[in-house]
């Protein structure tokens, strides 16, 4: 059976492994997600510091988009977005047969 390095061809890069800090840095990475250059890879910094462990933790179930604002001092169309591609790349994680807890 494929391991979570066995994502889907689609699927962007940093979807190998969904822990924070490499996942913001993969998405700082992504031309195509990051088209206005921000700086991410701070954002996952923070996030763990504050008890952050993988993207998971990003649900709409656990925090709103205006504690992610609050907490990384962001506008709410970047929390937003970077709660969308969280979400996004959890399904496309799970779907491509990796292992949400190992």
């Amino acid at each position: 059976m494929p391991g979570p390095a066995a994502a889907l061809p689609s699927s962007p890069p940093g979807i190998e492994t969904l822990e924070i800090e490499y996942w913001f840095q993969a998405l700082e990475d992504d031309k195509a997600r990051n088209q206005c250059g921000l700086n991410f890879a701070d954002h996952g910094r923070v996030l763990k510091q504050n008890g952050f462990q993988r993207i998971t933790q990003l649900s709409r179930n656990i925090i709103s988009i205006k504690d992610l604002q609050e907490w990384l001092n962001i506008d709410a169309g970047t929390a937003a977005f970077i709660m969308e591609y969280a979400q996004e790349d959890v399904r496309r994680f799970s779907e491509a047969g990796g292992v949400l807890y190992p």
